[in-house]
């Protein structure tokens, strides 16, 4: 009976370590994400900084900055979220999306 149980066990894990690989992809391509990952990293930095003085009000501009970026690039925030965490678990594709982050910043700051 134990052998059963064990054998048993050992398929469902191995079943569901291959349905997790199929699901865990990429809905939004490495351009696409890098452009929504910056505009989170700046709303994110924006809201430390104002949460200094209004917390309640910081946090309300931030929830309404997760909402005007989702709405603009056509995306939700689980999907959002989805797709964090395949790039985070490809490190090559995480570096590029972070790479053209640091692109988009330098011109950004080139023309100031």
């Amino acid at each position: 009976m134990k052998r059963i149980f064990f054998i048993v066990l050992i398929s469902l894990i191995a079943c569901d370590n291959n349905s997790s690989q199929k699901i865990d992809i990429a809905s939004i391509s490495i351009d696409e994400f890098s452009v929504i990952l910056e505009e989170v990293h700046v709303a994110e930095a924006t809201y430390q900084l104002n949460k200094i003085s209004d917390l309640k009000s910081a946090e309300k501009d931030l929830l309404q900055a997760y909402a005007r970026i989702f709405k603009e690039n056509n995306t939700t925030k689980s999907e959002f979220k989805r797709n964090l965490k395949y790039y985070s678990k490809n490190l090559e594709e995480l570096d590029k999306v972070y790479e053209k982050i640091l692109e988009s910043l330098k011109e950004i700051q080139s023309n100031l």
